[in-house]
């Protein structure tokens, strides 16, 4: 009984963390360039061909799949939006060529 609810537990904990890092390791990578919106995109291709060369058949992977679909949406939105606060801070500077960056 304890052995399957610790089973259980790390199946969730395990799959959690290995979804956040690699949407946070996307997002690092794609933030780098200035392109972070690019992450989902990647995340995206990436659950395709696990999924086209059956890699999602086992519990762990079909987990880290579903949370990861349920964070692509977010990391598109926050990645427009970060591009778009780059974008504006960026013309800001522009526009004062004397202020020390």
């Amino acid at each position: 009984m304890i052995n399957t609810l610790f089973e259980a537990l790390g199946l969730i904990l395990g799959s959690m963390v290995a979804a956040i890092g690699i949407g946070a390791g996307a997002w690092a990578i794609f933030a780098r360039i200035s392109h972070p919106e690019w992450s989902a995109l990647v995340v995206i291709l990436a659950l395709v061909a696990a999924i086209l060369t059956r890699l999602v058949h086992g519990e762990f992977f079909s987990m880290v799949a579903i949370l990861m679909l349920v964070a692509v949406p977010f990391l598109w939105i926050e990645g427009r939006a970060w591009r778009s606060r780059l974008t504006t801070r960026l013309s800001h500077r522009a526009f004062q060529p004397n202020k020390p960056r």
